[in-house]
Order: C-alpha cells, then sequence, then structure tokens
C-alpha cells in the first residue's frame, strides 16, 4: 500500500471547505491540529485561515500537513480531538 500523499488526493478541495490541519504556528516544532477554512488552492498545498485563541489567522498549509476534509457523506470518526465525518488522508506516517 502506498502511503505518500499524492496532488490528485486534493483535487476535490475547493475554497470555502474545511480542513484539519497539523500546523507548527510558532514555528517551535510542536504542531497543533486546527479547523482550516481553505482560502485558495495553491502550488504545493492551500492557503488557510484558522482560529488559534481569540485570533484569526492565515498560513500556508502544505499537503503533507493536512490530516482530514470534512465530508459529510462520510461516517464519523475521531482524528486527534476532532470527531466528526471527514475522509482521511494518508499522511505518509
Amino acid at each position: 500500500m502506498n502511503n505518500l500523499q499524492t496532488p490528485e488526493q486534493f483535487d476535490d478541495i475547493k475554497s470555502g471547505d474545511v480542513l484539519i490541519c497539523s500546523i507548527d504556528e510558532w514555528r517551535d516544532g510542536k504542531p497543533f491540529n486546527f479547523d482550516c477554512h481553505v482560502l485558495m488552492k495553491l502550488n504545493g498545498g492551500f492557503d488557510v485561515v484558522y482560529l488559534s485563541g481569540f485570533r484569526s489567522r492565515n498560513d500556508f498549509v502544505p499537503y503533507k500537513d493536512i490530516i482530514a476534509k470534512v465530508d459529510l457523506t462520510m461516517p464519523i470518526v475521531d482524528i486527534d480531538g476532532f470527531s466528526g465525518r471527514f475522509k482521511v488522508f494518508n499522511r505518509g506516517e
């Protein structure tokens, strides 16, 4: 089984979609999972906006840091503090 992500996995993600992403917002090597709203697709990832505490933050998220996409047609799953209907992506770990 191929555990590596490919850009084709993310073809159906568009502006306005909600993703679960691993983001190292303080660049200290301690990433945290956030629910992010896609602003636009860029080469190699997505420009997203998310809430951190009481602040709205904007960041680039590469494909390798995308954990899941909200998809109401999928079964309910638990992902690192999030529970809902997600399309889970292989992160190659």
